[in-house]
């Protein structure tokens, strides 16, 4: 046998190799820059949100993209629009997160804080606007009070050598014509003789209740002292004899002026109205009394 008996070379000619398969669907068509791909009668799979980046665009240049975004939250959360080749070229399908009205609401008060922050910010903002409308309320409808006179009551008189002490009690009524019903921390007065800049006494009373839209009577005690040591004008002294009938007249009103000062606390912050004020009470001095005392 001829060690070229089985040679394909002396082999007679044989058939034609079958033809390959014909493509289906089941492969991919990318078609060529500028060439139309052929009509095709099979179901075209196009790629989700249409986010194929193609050669034509000016950023593929160079194999150059932009930078690739995270996709763990789309994994994890089985995202319907996630596909494995949009990672690689970058394009992540995202959600346009829904506000409801309420987050609405504060979309102007520091938008770069998060909504907790927000909400706290537009709180604050709201509350600050209500107390200055509060506030502008209160001060267009507020009305001063009417402060009346109405007698003295429990005149006392004591003395020593070189001073004496006028005390009284002074019927005062508040007139308040406002809805509100402070309660003032104290009610201070301090008294003044007519042409004597120095102060001659006074009195304070803490606590004091004032009914709104009505009339409050207060009982404030009140007391003048004269003190020759303390530099107290002689003048006063003269003018008090006069009045009381000491020097032989008829007995006259005694006359002071006083600054009343109201004291009240909003919250841990005092205020203090100062009231200029003037009463006269008959004298409660006696010849008697001025004797003891000279």
């Amino acid at each position: 046998m001829s060690v070229f008996e089985h040679d394909d070379y002396y082999a007679p000619p044989r058939s034609r190799p079958p033809p390959p398969p014909a493509h289906t669907s089941d492969y991919d068509s990318y078609p060529l820059r500028d060439v139309p791909s052929a009509p095709s009668v099979e179901k075209s799979f196009a790629p989700p949100y249409q986010s194929r980046v193609s050669l034509a665009d000016d950023n593929s240049y160079g194999g150059w993209r932009g930078p690739r975004d995270s996709m763990s939250d789309l994994k994890l959360t089985a995202h319907p629009g996630y596909d494995s080749d949009e990672e690689d070229f970058g394009q992540i399908p995202r959600e346009r997160k829904k506000r409801t009205c309420l987050d609405l609401m504060c979309c102007g008060c520091c938008t770069c804080c998060p909504l907790w922050a927000r909400w706290m910010s537009c709180g604050c903002l709201i509350i600050l606007i209500a107390l200055g409308i509060t506030i502008g309320v209160l001060v267009g409808t507020f009305h001063m009070p009417q402060i009346s006179f109405n007698g003295i009551e429990n005149e006392s008189f004591t003395s020593s050598a070189t001073a004496f002490n006028i005390s009284a009690n002074l019927m005062i009524g508040i007139d308040n014509p406002n809805f509100e019903a402070p309660t003032f921390s104290s009610i201070k007065a301090t008294a003044y003789y007519p042409n004597i800049a120095k102060s001659v006494g006074g009195g304070e009373l803490n606590d004091v209740h004032i009914n709104g839209k009505g009339i409050t009577n207060i009982t404030f005690p009140f007391t003048i002292i004269y003190d020759s040591t303390q530099g107290t004008d002689s003048s006063m002294l003269l003018d008090i004899a006069t009045k009381c009938g000491l020097t032989g007249g008829a007995k006259q009103d005694i006359t002071i002026t006083y600054d009343l000062a109201l004291t009240l606390k909003v919250g841990v912050i005092p205020i203090t109205i100062t009231l200029p004020e003037k009463t006269s009470f008959p004298c409660p001095l006696d010849v008697s009394c001025w004797l003891a005392w000279i």
